[in-house]
């Protein structure tokens, strides 16, 4: 290759990338929903994997960071409520967790002279709080920071292990759970705590309500076996008392979800497992119904309200291959949208609830594709190319 050539090629490469940052970088100019934060991995099991903003509409993709853990990242990139910032676990040896702008800067650790080892962690809605959980000498705890993961404080007692955080939607209260699976809450105006579901069962996955004024949970306390596995839902109030039973004998297990719909008047439960599960269970609180709204041979799983609540997307193996399935929010007329032979998974609505995200094999490796749900079906847009499997899809708030 000439000097001249190579010349002209370096110019371009520079200015393709220049034209890729201007874009990217360009943030919060793009509507809502226009940048896409996903993950990829060159193996289930390897190394390294990378954090990545893509714009959508153009196709335009940058790597923000790398995360040097050796298995599935148990922790996936989330963004702050405002899309200005977002947190990853950057290994998997130390359990550490990083802070990072929306263009891949101004990075930190969370909680280093904290603790040695943070998990879980989230942002509460209004994006003034950080939650997350972390080692103190042989128990775990949970602490509260501000969102730039300042002034970093523990709210837990050390007496027994805590995890697996949930923020009311008003961002006045955090639920989490004990490893002896036992529910709590914290108010943060008050900073106290209290035991919302002091049961010698195992409760646990608790899933507040949209009015934040009560929270859904699994429980075996009704399986009548010591050590059961049947899990079914029940609700209790923010205040604690007595839990109301939903469901009866749904044998689900830990695997499994828990979805309110936006108004707060219908729950989905089903399976969120990469095998997914036998069902997909919809209830209507108001009369205490619940029904299976999956009743066929298929693997189902992963059920995702739209956000006006007016459909849901799940997944479920059909004909030997998982299709992407669209129901009304009673449950009736489930469709599939996308189309084998190949397996489309993961589904995830825009925030306008126009369209899909989800994963798909059709080209031999994990990509993710893009489906305007349009009344003749709308054919899917194939968004990233290559080798490394991408997941963890979310779109920038």
């Amino acid at each position: 290759m000439t000097r001249a050539i190579m010349h002209r090629f370096l110019c371009l490469a520079a200015a393709l990338g220049l034209l890729t940052a201007l874009a990217l970088g360009a943030g919060r100019a793009l509507p809502r929903g226009d940048q896409l934060l996903f993950s990829s991995v060159s193996g289930w099991r390897s190394g390294a994997w990378q954090v990545n903003l893509m714009d959508v509409e153009r196709g335009l993709q940058r790597r923000l960071a790398t995360s040097w853990a050796n298995s599935l990242p148990g922790l996936p990139a989330r963004w702050s409520p405002n899309g200005e910032r977002l947190l990853y676990r950057y290994d998997q040896a130390f359990t550490r967790v990083h802070l990072i702008d929306a263009q891949g800067r101004d990075r930190g650790r969370l909680a280093e002279q904290t603790t040695p080892n943070v998990y879980e962690a989230l942002w509460s809605p209004d994006g003034r709080w950080l939650a997350f959980t972390g080692d103190e000498p042989e128990r775990r705890a949970v602490y509260l920071a501000r969102a730039d993961g300042s002034d970093v404080r523990r709210i837990t007692d050390l007496e027994q292990n805590y995890g697996l955080l949930a923020w009311a939607p008003d961002s006045r209260a955090l639920a989490f759970q004990s490893l002896r699976d036992d529910l709590y809450r914290y108010d943060l105006q008050t900073e106290t705590t209290i035991n919302l579901t002091d049961h010698p069962a195992r409760d646990i996955l608790p899933t507040w309500s949209p009015d934040s004024q009560q929270l859904a949970f699994f429980s075996n306390r009704d399986d009548g076996r010591a050590g059961g596995t049947r899990f079914d839902v029940y609700l209790v109030s923010r205040a604690g008392g007595s839990a109301r039973r939903l469901t009866q004998e749904l044998a689900a297990d830990r695997t499994w979800t828990i979805q309110w719909s936006p108004r707060g008047d219908r729950l989905l439960f089903g399976s969120v497992g990469w095998t997914g599960g036998d069902d997909i269970y919809l209830a209507t609180l108001a009369d205490g119904r619940v029904v299976n709204v999956t009743q066929d041979a298929a693997r189902n799983s992963l059920p995702v309200w739209s956000p006006d609540g007016a459909r849901f997307a799940y997944e479920s193996r059909r004909d030997g291959y998982w299709a992407v399935m669209v129901a009304q929010a009673d449950g009736s007329n489930a469709a599939p949208v996308t189309r084998g032979p190949h397996d489309s998974r993961r589904p995830v609505w825009s925030p306008d609830g126009r369209r899909l995200l989800f994963m798909a094999n059709a080209a031999g490796a994990w990509d993710i594709y893009l489906l305007e749900l349009t009344e003749d079906g709308g054919v899917p847009r194939r968004l990233t190319y290559g080798s490394p499997i991408e997941f963890n899809l979310a779109w920038r708030p």
